[in-house]
């Protein structure tokens, strides 16, 4: 099993787990999300993998910028997360915006002034195929094929577990990209847009035309609840791809739509003038008057008088007999010396060691509760 598909899992656990977030609004959005991302994965990067696992492409394009015509040529996807829903996403850094005029009449326009690092969303539940990008960098084919593939395969495990253990109601899976990276194409573009072909079992034919990241639009599929809000943030439009959302507007469509925080105007306006005018004027006035008055009339004669007699003669013995528990060892649990219990410092720092522990392992998973 990839490395992939274990993230995959966890992914999937963390939220089944109860870690996910809950929704502002449960009858319109998500309880969970789950994110996949694959780094430097285009729609070509996708379609490179189809086409040797199944000999078929899905969103391939033809298109002469000259006379600014053409468009995709369709076909049948290879993987079942292809037929959800779709829009692209423009993944320009913020000193520019992805212009379809300009990127579809030269063939070199999007690779001016590319992003240099993630530019999508971050998520609840993330799962993010890495090496995508690095064959692209490379401009490797083959091992292109392989990462998507591994990638493939998290998505499906991803969808396995929301139908086995959620469902599409309450569960939102996403799959995109944060840029594209190689500028993968067809074997004869370049001034004009060709498409890739190939036959099941064999690399298809295609080619490279840079070794850095550049600002192709990148597809966003998605499918289960809160799926008609995120195509409403598509204001975009590309004359080939169709619908594309800004690079924001994920990341904001999850803030925003999903985990959106209650007024803040709301809960510091009752808090403050309730505690403070109660709390302070009672305490001080019962407190101070019973407790000092009777304890130092009667614990000072007595326990001077019998408690130095008593233990004089017994403290000796009990200092002098050694703790059952000895030095902790490094490497050692506490938990080596059975029968005595935990000190107070001892049990911090496993509180701490614990709430590290926590804290690592939901870094990408958030949680809110319905105000």
């Amino acid at each position: 099993m990839s490395r992939l598909i274990v993230s995959a899992l966890a992914a999937a656990t963390l939220v089944a787990g109860g870690l996910a977030a809950t929704p502002v609004a449960a009858d319109s959005a998500p309880k969970n999300v789950i994110v996949l991302i694959g780094d430097g994965m285009g729609y070509n990067h996708i379609d490179n993998a189809s086409s040797y696992l199944a000999g078929t492409t899905r969103w391939q394009v033809e298109w002469d910028p000259a006379t600014f015509t053409g468009g995709e040529l369709g076909g049948t996807p290879s993987q079942e997360f292809e037929t959800w829903n779709r829009v692209s996403q423009q993944t320009f850094p913020v000193t520019g915006s992805y212009d379809p005029k300009a990127a579809w009449s030269d063939f070199n326009w999007v690779k001016k002034h590319p992003t240099d690092s993630a530019a999508a969303g971050t998520a609840l539940a993330m799962v993010e195929g890495g090496a995508i990008d690095w064959t692209g960098h490379a401009n490797d084919e083959v091992r292109n094929i392989e990462e998507t593939v591994d990638f493939f395969d998290a998505v499906s495990t991803v969808s396995q577990w929301v139908e086995a253990n959620s469902s599409w109601k309450e569960t939102l899976v996403i799959v995109t990209a944060d840029h594209e990276t190689g500028y993968l194409v067809g074997p004869e573009s370049d001034p004009a847009f060709d498409a890739m072909t190939g036959n099941k079992g064999e690399v298809p034919k295609l080619s490279w035309h840079s070794g850095d990241h550049t600002n192709v639009l990148v597809p966003v599929f998605f499918k289960g609840a809160g799926a008609a809000t995120l195509a409403a943030h598509a204001t975009g439009e590309d004359p080939v791809r169709g619908a594309f959302l800004d690079n924001t507007a994920l990341a904001n469509f999850l803030i925003e739509d999903l985990w959106r925080a209650a007024d803040p105007t709301e809960e510091p306006t009752e808090q403050p003038t309730e505690q403070p005018t109660e709390a302070p004027t009672e305490a001080p006035t019962e407190q101070p008057t019973e407790a000092p008055t009777e304890q130092p009339t009667e614990q000072p004669t007595e326990a001077p008088t019998e408690q130095p007699t008593a233990e004089t003669s017994e403290k000796p013995t009990h200092d002098a007999k050694p703790l059952p528990i000895g030095p902790k060892q490094p490497g050692k649990p506490i938990a080596s010396a059975p029968k005595m219990p935990v000190t107070g410092g001892e049990l911090i720092m496993l509180a701490l060691l614990a709430s590290g522990l926590i804290s690592s392992g939901v870094v990408l998973v958030r949680r809110r509760q319905a105000s």
